[in-house]
C-alpha cells in the first residue's frame, strides 16, 4: 500500500499519502476507457470508500473543516457510480434468491430479471451518457489526489487514535441501535460504520500484522453479511413496486427475501458482538499497545 505505516516515520502522513493514493486509482479506474466497465466501476468506489474510511483517521489533526470538505468531495464524486454499481448488485442478489429458493416460479424470476436489466442500463446512460456527466466525480478525485491538506502535529499515535476510537464507537452504537431496532437505514449505518473500520484495520495492520488481519477480516465479514441484506431489501422495495408480477407472485417472492434477511441479519448479529465487544476507549487502548511494541521492536 502506498501509504504503508512505517516505524519511526509520521503515521499521519503515511496516511495522507494513501488517501491521495486511492484517489489517484480510483481516477486511473474511470479514465482507462470510456464508458468505464462495470468492474471499473466497482474497483474505483472501493477505492474511494476506502480514501474515505482513512480521512476518519485523520480527523481530529485535519481539523473538522477540512475534514468535511474533503469527505463531502470524496461522498459526492461516489454518487455518479453508486446508482450503476447498485444496479448491477441487484442482479447477483436475484440471481441468488433463485438459487437458494428453487421453487419460486421461473416466469417471475424471468419478469424481474428483464426489469432489473433495463433499470441497470438506465442507470449506465443516466451517468455515464457523456464524458461531462461524470466530470464533477472526476475534477473531485483529480483534486483529493493531490491536495489533501498536510497534516500537521502530532505524528505518532496520538494523530491516529481519536479517528479510531471514534469510527468504533459509531459503529458500536450503530449496531446496538440495529439490534433494537433492525431498519434498512439502521442496517445500512452499521454496515457504512463496519466497512470505515475495516478499512482503517487494514492500514493499521504492520502494527500487529496477525491480530489486526484477523480482526480486519472480521469486520469485513461483518460488513459482508449486512451488504447481502442490504442489497436483498433493495431487491424486495423492486418487487413491490413491479408492475410485470403477478400479487401472487410479489408475495412469494418477498416471502422468501425475507428469509435470506432473516439468516444474514442473524449471522450479523453474532459477527457484530464479536467485533464491537469492546468498549471504544478500552478498543483504542490495546492498538494503542501494540502501536508501543512495534515501535519499541523496530528501534
Amino acid at each position: 500500500m502506498a501509504g504503508a505505516l512505517r516505524p519511526g516515520k509520521s503515521a499521519a502522513k503515511a496516511v495522507r499519502r494513501a488517501i491521495c493514493a486511492e484517489s489517484k486509482t480510483a481516477l486511473e479506474h474511470l479514465t482507462r476507457a470510456w464508458p468505464p466497465a462495470d468492474k471499473e466501476i466497482h474497483e474505483a468506489r472501493k477505492r474511494i470508500k476506502r480514501a474515505r474510511a482513512e480521512l476518519r483517521l485523520l480527523r481530529d489533526v485535519l481539523g473538522e473543516s477540512v475534514y468535511q470538505r474533503e469527505n463531502a468531495a470524496l461522498r459526492e464524486a461516489a454518487k455518479p457510480l453508486s446508482e450503476v454499481r447498485d444496479a448491477k448488485i441487484l442482479g447477483g442478489a436475484l440471481e441468488e434468491l433463485a438459487r437458494k429458493h428453487p421453487r419460486l416460479d421461473r416466469k417471475s424470476i424471468d419478469r424481474l430479471r428483464f426489469e432489473l436489466r433495463a433499470r441497470r442500463l438506465r442507470a449506465r446512460r443516466r451517468a455515464l451518457s457523456h464524458r461531462d456527466t461524470l466530470e464533477p466525480t472526476l475534477e473531485a478525485l483529480r483534486v483529493t489526489s493531490r491536495c489533501v491538506p498536510k497534516p500537521g502535529r502530532p505524528r505518532g499515535w496520538s494523530a491516529l487514535r481519536s479517528g479510531l476510537r471514534r469510527v468504533y464507537r459509531s459503529g458500536r452504537e450503530a449496531a446496538e441501535a440495529a439490534e433494537e431496532r433492525a431498519t434498512d437505514e439502521s442496517l445500512h449505518e452499521t454496515r457504512k460504520q463496519a466497512k470505515y473500520l475495516w478499512h482503517e484495520l487494514e492500514i493499521l495492520e504492520p502494527i500487529e500484522p496477525a491480530r489486526l488481519a484477523k480482526l480486519a477480516r472480521l469486520a469485513h465479514r461483518f460488513s459482508d453479511r449486512l451488504g447481502e441484506d442490504h442489497d436483498l431489501a433493495i431487491l424486495r422495495q423492486t418487487v413491490l413496486s413491479s408492475r410485470s408480477l403477478s400479487r401472487a407472485s410479489i408475495r412469494s417472492l418477498v416471502t422468501a427475501i425475507d428469509r435470506m434477511r432473516t439468516r444474514h441479519q442473524r449471522q450479523a448479529r453474532r459477527l457484530g458482538r464479536r467485533l464491537y465487544r469492546e468498549r471504544p476507549r478500552a478498543f483504542e487502548k490495546r492498538l494503542g499497545g501494540y502501536w508501543k511494541d512495534w515501535q519499541r521492536r523496530s528501534a
